[in-house]
């Protein structure tokens, strides 16, 4: 497969247009805002399945709010810490040539605004989460992704680390700019909606980075690199597909559910998986790359319960 790239990534006026920096006013809580929180969702309920379980339904509106508010503090501080701490490491892969294959230079310079975009998400998903931290008095809990992320990144030998890290800020990127578009389009608080329609104006510019990389890097692979890329694609993606059921239970627990209660909560949640829903366009890539054209890659996409249809 040929590579058919754009010459250039860079931005111009990048320092001035990059959407989240420019319009970072818009992500405070005023009371104006805090006095219409009644009437307007902290994060989209149809992508909080729970809420939707009858047992949820018959609590008070109040805590239904509560546990929105409490969500959303959960997925910013996760997006803080992808961001920052796995994002721009493949980012830094990327541009320091440590998987021994060199982008374009261009490449690299845009990867280094990329880089700086990242760190900006970072700042203003932790200050927008303090925020409402705050004012629901919320206790923090580790993402389960982040936490498995974690384990599999410390078991993973050195050499194999770069090709890894490369992977999982691909798979995120791609990941997040659907759930920001999903987001985007629902009717939530005004500083949470600006704040995730600007950091979607920038994802989707990263998500096409990542993507093109992904192409560059897979076709300049070794067949055993490609093969060790494509056994831990799905166990990676099935990581991002995760629904932290640790922070359901701690939540409904202090909303004054008993244990019992909590649980069934969890066994009336709908089966169906939307983050692996969200992966169509990545798989798409993968699938545009030839990656499932040997047997062996697709057995161990099957392996993980991810279908992959090639002809």
């Amino acid at each position: 497969m040929r590579i058919n790239l754009p010459s250039s990534f860079i931005v111009e006026n990048w320092d001035t247009r990059s959407s989240v920096r420019s319009r970072k006013n818009q992500y405070y809580l005023t009371q104006e805002v805090l006095t219409a929180s009644d009437t307007k969702d902290w994060f989209p309920t149809s992508m909080l399945p729970f809420l939707q379980t009858p047992i949820i339904q018959c609590s008070s509106i109040q805590t239904q709010k509560a546990l929105q508010a409490s969500y959303l503090v959960h997925f910013l501080d996760y997006t803080t810490e992808l961001e920052h701490k796995v994002v721009n490491r493949a980012l830094e892969i990327l541009i320091h040539d440590e998987l021994e294959i060199t982008l374009p230079e261009s490449w690299k310079q845009a990867g280094l605004q990329l880089y700086t975009d990242e760190a900006y998400h970072a700042l203003f998903s932790h200050q927008l989460s303090e925020q409402i931290s705050k004012l629901f008095n919320i206790q923090r809990t580790k993402s389960i992704r982040l936490t498995k992320l974690a384990d599999t990144i410390s078991s993973t030998s050195e050499d194999n680390l770069p090709l890894l890290m490369f992977i999982v800020g691909f798979i995120s990127e791609t990941l997040i700019a659907k759930e920001l578009l999903n987001i985007s389009q629902q009717q939530v608080i005004r500083p949470v909606l600006s704040m995730f329609i600007d950091h979607l104006q920038d994802e989707a510019r990263h998500a096409k980075y990542f993507s093109a990389c992904f192409t560059y890097v897979w076709q300049k692979l070794q067949p055993d690199r490609q093969a060790y890329a494509a056994s831990i694609l799905p166990k990676l993606i099935k990581i991002f597909c995760l629904f932290d059921e640790n922070w359901l239970l701690k939540n409904l627990k202090k909303s004054g559910f008993p244990d019992q209660t909590a649980k069934e909560v969890l066994f009336q949640i709908p089966k169906s998986n939307n983050n692996l829903n969200n992966m169509k366009s990545m798989l798409e890539t993968l699938r545009n790359n030839g990656v499932f054209k040997a047997a062996q890659h697709r057995d161990f996409f099957d392996k993980e319960g991810i279908i992959v249809d090639e002809p």
